[in-house]
């Protein structure tokens, strides 16, 4: 088995009409699953940099407001090239909050978003989302964080 880790920072973003902002993942262990805006943290890169740049990149939105929420951590197994792996995925997540909802589009066309779209919270399937998403959203309807 293939171990891999990954540390990552992530945003809900809320319309003002309780949607989320969604990404649809085109590459890596959560391909064609809807999933977070957000991804690596570059070398040197300040985490709250690194998320605002995440989110313009994947969903051309211009974040400014946003708070830390939580920091989770699980394990994710899945098949690549016909090997098994494990994927320990560290996320750090943050909430932000936009004044309108605004169209999603993403505006780097080699990343690994290759759409974004508002969905409503209650339309969310878990096989059609990625453990990332999956993970947060159980301990956001637990504890709210």
């Amino acid at each position: 088995m293939v171990k891999k880790q990954h540390l990552g920072v992530y945003c809900l973003i809320f319309s003002p009409e309780n949607e989320l902002a969604l990404i649809h993942k085109k590459r890596g262990p959560y391909t064609g699953l809807l999933d977070l805006p957000g991804g690596s943290i570059e070398y040197g890169e300040e985490v709250e940099e690194a998320l605002k740049r995440e989110i313009l990149e994947e969903t051309g939105l211009a974040l400014e407001r946003f708070s830390l929420r939580n920091v989770i951590s699980f394990n994710h197994e899945y098949q690549e090239q016909e090997l098994a792996h494990n994927l320990f995925h560290i996320a750090i997540i943050y909430e932000g909050v936009v004044d309108e909802k605004e169209q999603l589009k993403p505006t780097v066309s080699d990343l690994d978003a290759s759409d974004a779209e508002w969905v409503p919270l209650g339309a969310l399937e878990q096989d059609k989302v990625s453990p990332l998403l999956w993970n947060v959203l159980a301990r956001w309807e637990h504890s709210g964080f």
